[in-house]
């Protein structure tokens, strides 16, 4: 497995334009294993002489298992349908659609298994109009994740039908619960994304015409090999951080 971060010499700022579409925050109540927003708005894809409007929402940076949703069709056909995504990544579920195509209420639903990665949950509506009236985000609930790594554990060690890391294996190098089961629990891992790297400061470095830079920012992902600044192919300068299968932030300079 290989996996690297490269931050390119040249950074390019991305000037995002958001439509400015006036949505109504929704109301939201929270428990220890779901959050539950209130949204009662009307949602659509702008064709037809109807208006474009889509829900966006941000969440907690927890890992989401499942999201539901109620809505209700209020115009279109049984091409009517809802997707939901984070941000501009793919849809969940490998573009799953939930055609709705009732007059009445339905509940839509994803597996999602993945944390949020600083994006908000979208939802878009296709072919018509749709009512949602409340979304349900339902989390991990705590340790679930420590405890089936555990039981994952258990099983291989008792010879479950798990390749078992050992020092003439490609997973490991017989260090026991080191590097080699780090390794097998990334290559394991649901929705591991490429990380996300922030750029905070560009500031100039060395001569008035020398064109050198120093980068200030952070990197927040999980199970990343290798991370630094390259160039023409090669590594310049290493940025230290954590191989692991959990989620970590990482501020660097170079």
């Amino acid at each position: 497995m290989n996996r690297s971060v490269r931050l390119l010499p040249y950074f390019v700022i991305l000037l995002v334009a958001c439509f400015a579409a006036v949505l109504s925050p929704s109301s939201a109540h929270a428990r220890d294993d779901r959050l539950v927003f209130k949204v009662k708005e009307v949602f659509s894809d702008g064709k037809g002489g109807r208006i474009w409007r889509q829900w966006r929402q941000s969440i907690p940076e927890r890992t989401v298992e499942r999201v539901e949703v109620v809505l209700t069709r209020v115009s279109g056909g049984d091409d009517t349908f809802v997707n939901l995504r984070y941000g501009d990544g793919e849809t969940f579920e490998h573009g799953k659609q939930f055609h709705v195509r009732a007059d009445q209420k339905e509940t839509a639903a994803w597996e999602v298994s993945a944390p949020p990665l600083g994006q908000p949950l979208v939802l878009n509506a296709y072919n018509g109009e749709v009512r949602v009236d409340k979304v349900i985000v339902y989390y991990d609930k705590p340790g679930g994740a420590a405890i089936q790594r555990d039981v994952e554990d258990r099983w291989s060690n008792a010879g479950g039908g798990r390749r078992q890391p050992d020092g003439n294996s490609e997973y490991g190098s017989g260090k026991g619960d080191g590097e080699g089961d780090m390794e097998e629990r990334c290559r394991r891992a649901r929705r591991i994304r490429p990380p996300k790297i922030e750029v905070g400061r560009v500031k100039p470095s060395g001569g008035l015409f020398s064109k050198k830079y120093r980068v200030e920012g952070s990197m927040y992902g999980a199970c990343i090999e290798e991370a630094g600044y390259f160039e023409n192919g090669r590594l310049k300068e290493r940025v230290e951080f954590p191989f692991t299968d959990e989620f970590t932030r990482q501020e660097f300079n170079v």
